[in-house]
């Protein structure tokens, strides 16, 4: 398997698991807020192998672990947390999922990244609004067996990742055949590849493209996240349908097709079956 560099951590993992399991904006509840150091170890003590962190950039280029768009429902502000200084920033505190203020404050991703050196992998996401600056302020750790990065599939952002010769783990978003020929026309670490498909028959999901992405040492990543009654992310292989009916007829349907990682809000159920089917 031609692995690359930087992944010996990843896959020696899939090897003694089978599949990762990865929390989406870590795992959040009461008054653990999503993307802060008490979600992240929230789902490392259920199980999670890989913490989904969502990264923004101040004004004044400070990096934070926010998902711009949850602003009304976290800070109870309509603005675009990517408009303030870092300064502005750290004054809000964060509303929990009771709707009570809590004493809780968007966090450094330089903090969280040394909070967790050596202890898990961590998903970059929502970093390309700002790729060359999150590209260099990422290189300054040393800690490139633990982060995948990931993007859209745009040239603009692939050119840049190659000509900035930064070997970190890169993933792209695929949700189409074609796009996966594309990325492998640069030259960048394309360790994994997170998997977009919404029918059972689309190429995107088939056992004979998992296959043949894993001989090339690429991983691939799929989302049983729900994000709401609309939108479909796996087919519906998801979480909801895992819960609401059965674990094999939800997640059972990803892991059965192949997926290296699987990306939950429940990292705890999708750990208990992973167990069970061990």
């Amino acid at each position: 398997m031609a692995y690359t560099k930087h992944t010996e951590r990843l896959w020696q993992l899939v090897q003694e698991k089978g599949f990762l399991i990865a929390a989406h904006r870590g795992t959040n509840g009461g008054n653990v807020i999503q993307n802060t150091t008490l979600a992240y170890k929230n789902a490392l003590l259920q199980g999670a192998d890989i913490i989904e962190l969502d990264l923004i950039m101040s004004t004044d280029k400070q990096f934070f672990a926010f998902h711009n768009g949850q602003e009304p429902l976290v800070l109870h502000q309509n603005f675009d947390i990517r408009t303030k200084t870092s300064k502005e920033i750290l004054q809000y505190g964060c509303y929990n999922d009771n709707n009570h203020i809590s004493n809780q404050h968007l966090e450094l991703v330089g903090e969280i990244l040394e909070t967790f050196r050596g202890k898990c992998i961590f998903n970059i996401d929502r970093s390309w609004f700002y790729w060359k600056e999150t590209l260099e302020f990422l290189s300054t750790f040393g800690m490139e067996d633990q982060l995948i990065i990931k993007s859209p599939v745009q040239p603009s952002l692939l050119k840049t990742l190659q000509e900035s010769g930064n070997q970190i783990m890169y993933m792209p978003i695929i949700t189409s055949y074609e796009q996966l020929g594309q990325v492998m026309e640069y030259d960048v670490n394309f360790v994994a590849a997170e998997l977009i498909f919404d029918n059972t028959t689309s190429p995107l999901q088939s056992k004979q493209l998992l296959s043949d992405l894993r001989g090339r040492g690429i991983a691939t990543w799929v989302n049983a996240i729900t994000l709401d009654d609309e939108t479909t992310l796996c087919a519906n292989l998801d979480d909801n349908r895992s819960i609401r009916e059965d674990f094999s007829l939800g997640w059972g349907g990803l892991i059965d097709r192949g997926f290296t990682m699987i990306q939950t809000d429940w990292p705890g159920l999708l750990y208990r079956y992973r167990s069970e089917r061990t």
